[in-house]
């Protein structure tokens, strides 16, 4: 089972999770621990590197047939990693990815990089017993607009403070090459980014006549009460779909 991942260049100091991880022996029966296996770079390395590689390894755990018991999902998927393939991992929150080798004999553990890849691979004595991994696009979820109001804006003036981004529901299986059984192995939601547009609050100054009919009274105040409002509205388009 072999994976290659081509590395970010936000990905910073991916050569010490890959030295930490070469080589590792999983036999037969036994739960690999993420998490357990590089606790001694938590404090080092960070955890964008980390979940990369967490992502590659669990992507190639799936075609090993070796049997997911802890796997985690970004909320926010970065633009590099395939969704329903991705892995989180949060040490403070106790979130590990965790699979168990359900072959008949030990698997290797192989890291290595190639030019601007990462290639993972699980390397065993001899088994034809792979799988192979189909993501479906369930659709999209399209975001919603979140309009907020502030009385620092000229009249009429309006300001994008976060562009919308569509959410994502995938369906993941996993059909074994010996047997030809499909399993289901996740149904994954990535939440949509809301648009937040922030428009003005201030209302044109109307005049009004005085006591005396003449025209001349005082305006209205535009803000009475000199407060500022920024306010979230929830209607209209602020529905979730």
């Amino acid at each position: 089972a072999v994976s290659i991942i081509e590395v970010p260049a936000t990905i910073t100091g991916i050569q010490s999770v890959v030295d930490e991880l070469n080589d590792v022996i999983i036999q037969s029966g036994e739960e690999f621990s993420l998490l357990a296996q590089v606790d001694s770079l938590l404090g080092s390395a960070s955890i964008e590197t980390i979940n990369f590689t967490a992502s590659a390894l669990y992507e190639t755990a799936l075609k090993l047939t070796a049997q997911i018991t802890e796997r985690h999902h970004h909320q926010v998927l970065p633009n590099y990693l395939n969704p329903g393939l991705d892995a989180f991992v949060q040490a403070s929150q106790q979130l590990d990815l965790r699979f168990i080798n359900t072959l008949d004999q030990p698997v290797q553990l192989k890291l290595m990089r190639e030019g601007l890849n990462l290639k993972v691979e699980f390397f065993a004595a001899a088994t034809d017993e792979n799988a192979t991994v189909r993501v479906n696009r369930d659709g999209e979820v399209l975001p919603r607009i979140i309009t907020r109001y502030s009385n620092e804006l000229p009249i009429g003036g309006k300001q994008l403070i976060q562009e919308g981004e569509p959410g994502l529901r995938v369906t993941v299986y996993r059909t074994n090459t010996v047997t030809g059984q499909e399993q289901f192995v996740s149904r994954d939601y990535y939440p949509p980014t809301n648009r937040i547009v922030l428009e003005s609050s201030r209302q044109p100054v109307e005049a009004t006549g005085g006591v005396d009919g003449s025209g001349n009274g005082s305006p209205t105040n535009e803000n009475p009460s000199g407060d500022e409002s920024n306010t979230e509205n929830q209607g209209g388009n602020d529905s979730a779909p």
